[in-house]
């Protein structure tokens, strides 16, 4: 159920995800899904919590050690972004469901009458990682900035492979990551290319 209800989002939206296409989608009737979900939202917050499940399950808790200069530093961040942005992308468009709903305008108010449980998927999720960079290295950036451009730069791409726009090679990986890594390190204090390459 939880695969049909991303399959119909993706093809028709949020506000085109009636449970009369999702029961399409999974082969049941509406009255099946209501016996599981009590709402939409309720089935929309269980769609973005499995996937968060397992990204935390692989990824939770990481932590960069004090003594890393800052050129180790980002290269541990970049390492580690490549390897979320892989289990994105192998993901496919579970992932994206996660980040369409995420960048959707009822996303702040599921967060905000969420129980701890959603709180804490997104709370822990990855870029929390990258939010402790950003506090040992003074980023020149506010925390909702940065989160902002993670999210968004993380999800943009995982979008243009997992649609096929770009191939799901090395190359577009290299790519990927060399885009990603001039975004993260222009915003460190006294940036200078020197220090990175």
């Amino acid at each position: 159920m939880l695969d049909a209800a991303i399959e119909s989002y993706a093809k028709y939206g949020e506000q085109g995800l009636t449970t009369k296409n999702l029961a399409e989608a999974a082969g049941c009737s509406e009255a099946l899904i209501y016996r599981h979900f009590k709402s939409k939202d309720d089935l929309l917050r269980a769609c973005y919590l499995r996937l968060h499940k397992k990204l935390n399950d692989k990824f939770g808790g990481i932590k960069f050690p004090d003594n890393l200069s800052f050129k180790d530093a980002m290269m541990k961040g970049m390492d580690l972004w490549m390897e979320i942005f892989k289990f994105y992308v192998d993901a496919g468009y579970e992932s994206l469901f996660c980040f369409w709903f995420r960048m959707s305008d009822s996303f702040q108010k599921f967060l905000d009458d969420s129980t701890d449980e959603l709180r804490a998927a997104y709370e822990s999720s990855f870029i929390n990682v990258f939010e402790d960079l950003r506090v040992k290295y003074n980023f020149d950036i506010s925390a909702d900035h940065f989160r902002t451009y993670v999210v968004f730069a993380t999800g943009t791409f995982v979008s243009q492979v997992v649609t096929g726009k770009l191939p799901k090679t090395e190359e577009s990986f290299e790519f990927i990551r060399n885009l990603l890594f001039g975004g993260l390190v222009s915003t460190a204090p006294g940036f200078s290319w020197d220090k990175v390459l």
